[in-house]
């Protein structure tokens, strides 16, 4: 039988009067020689080669090494090409694969775990920390993620040998439910944004961009949609968010409040940055519904604006409105109401007006038209109502529901003024008794339905006088015959 031989090359270096010594031991096995029972041992400060007579660690193989048995190291292992793994590999600290890594069966690593190239694997993984710039699979199914610290981190990372060339990193922090980005700069923490979707970016602190060329370029911005024909849909605003597709402008916006007393911000529609609590459309097209509850402005409690923008401040401050001309007009109107119930029409004209303008408050108020006071409710009932109009009134025709008439001037027991009573009323009062004097109507409003029944009935009166001088005259007459 032909022998196979062996050739083992141990080399150690022993300490000894301050001289190097270099044992180099050959030893041929026979196949025909029974197996040693003791181990062959050889001492801690020596290093063992194969391969190789000048070995640098502890052991080192210089070409393809086969281990059939079980393979276990208490500190680091390296390879600089490929390893293969069909059996198991228990490793108490790290592995170091320069290449490529292969296994069929479990790996453990206690430690650390570093791939430079690729990470193929049909078993299992059992690692504390992982780092590869590639994990190939034709399939990842994941059942648990789990770690002593309750963060994933993907993104930056240093090999030695190889850094990555972003700074950031992705962190899911699932025992807090929080996906966010971190980075840090000398000594500075900062949070970048996070993006779904192969063109968006997610630029602003803190940011998020959803979508096809979606870019959250200010801190604290949202956006969600697409860009037109490949351009960047923008969120270019601090504490907004933005919502559009196909588009360059937010067809919905939301934005923050501009200081702490307000309770909420305001939100868009077709316009970037909404002035009222609600917008939709920008400057001559707009309409605004806000509240202006101040003084000079009557308290409104709600308003409607048509091409009218009010400058949102405290709701007991006074403010402005800004009004948008088109280069031939600008014509407004806004509809309010206030903390009574009354509602205000107010148009503003705007014929000819060839630039922007502005007004008060009070300046506002003052170009009401219409206002509506409301029916006010008396033991069950509906009472009142009002509607006062600053200017004239055309129509057609108008009725008047009235809850009383005079048809009683002409009852028998209808007490009548004598000619002298009424001559004496007039001379001391200047106008006709029930009927309100010109000082009270210079000052106050007088009811159109009250006032002509007033008149019917001085007329049913006249019609008395008549009657009586009618008698007078008969009787003047048949005496005189």
């Amino acid at each position: 039988m032909k022998k196979k031989n062996l050739y083992l090359f141990v080399n150690f270096m022993a300490k000894g009067g301050g001289k190097a010594l270099i044992i180099s031991m050959l030893i041929i096995c026979s196949s025909q020689l029974s197996a040693q029972v003791t181990p062959n041992v050889v001492p801690d400060s020596g290093n063992v080669g194969i391969g190789t007579n000048m070995p640098l660690e502890k052991f080192e193989v210089v070409g393809k090494a086969k281990v059939h048995g079980k393979f276990q190291v208490t500190d680091t292992v390296q390879f600089e090409k490929s390893m293969t793994i069909d059996g198991n590999v228990e490793i108490n600290s790290e592995l170091t694969v320069r290449d490529t890594m292969r296994a069929q069966e479990p790996v453990i690593v206690t430690s650390n775990v570093y791939i430079k190239d690729t990470l193929k694997v049909e078993g299992v993984i059992d690692a504390k920390e992982i780092k590869t710039l590639l994990l190939s699979t034709e399939a990842l199914l994941v059942n648990d993620i789990s770690s002593i610290n309750p963060e994933v981190v993907i993104g930056y990372f240093d090999f030695g040998w190889n850094q990555s060339p972003c700074d950031d990193k992705l962190i899911i922090n699932y025992c807090n439910r929080r996906i966010y980005g971190r980075n840090e700069i000398a000594g500075q923490i900062y949070y970048p944004g996070i993006c779904i979707g192969k063109n968006s970016m997610a630029v602003g602190m803190h940011s998020f961009a959803v979508g096809d060329h979606a870019r959250a370029s200010a801190d604290n911005s949202i956006i969600i949609g697409s860009g037109a024909s490949g351009l960047w849909f923008s969120n270019t605003k601090e504490n907004s968010i933005w919502l559009g597709m196909n588009a360059s402008a937010p067809s919905i916006s939301v934005i923050a409040a501009d200081d702490t007393w307000q309770k909420a911000g305001n939100v868009g529609i077709n316009t970037a940055s909404p002035v009222s609590e609600f917008q939709i459309n920008e400057s001559f097209n707009s309409i605004n519904f806000g509240n202006a509850f101040n003084q000079d402005a009557d308290w409104m409690s709600g308003y409607i604006a048509f091409n009218a923008q009010r400058e949102r401040k405290q709701h007991w401050h006074t403010s402005t409105w800004y009004f948008t001309s088109d280069g031939q007009n600008a014509g407004a109107s806004v509809i309010s109401l206030n903390g009574t119930g009354a509602v205000y029409i107010i148009p503003i004209d705007g014929a000819g007006q060839t630039s922007d303008f502005q007004l008060t408050d009070l300046e506002l108020k003052n170009r009401t038209v219409v206002k509506v006071h409301p029916r006010k409710q008396v033991q069950g009932n509906l009472t009142g109502g009002l509607l006062e109009v600053n200017g004239n009134i055309k129509a057609h025709e108008v009725e008047v529901l009235l809850t009383g008439w005079w048809d009683c001037v002409f009852q028998p027991d209808y007490e009548l003024m004598s000619l002298d009573e009424l001559r004496n009323f007039i001379s001391q009062n200047g106008h006709l008794p029930d009927v309100p004097s010109e000082e009270y109507v210079l000052n106050n409003p007088v009811a159109l339905g009250e006032m002509n029944a007033l008149l019917l009935k001085k007329i049913e009166e006249l019609t008395l006088y008549i009657f009586q001088l009618q008698d007078e005259i008969e009787q003047l007459k048949n005496g005189g015959e």
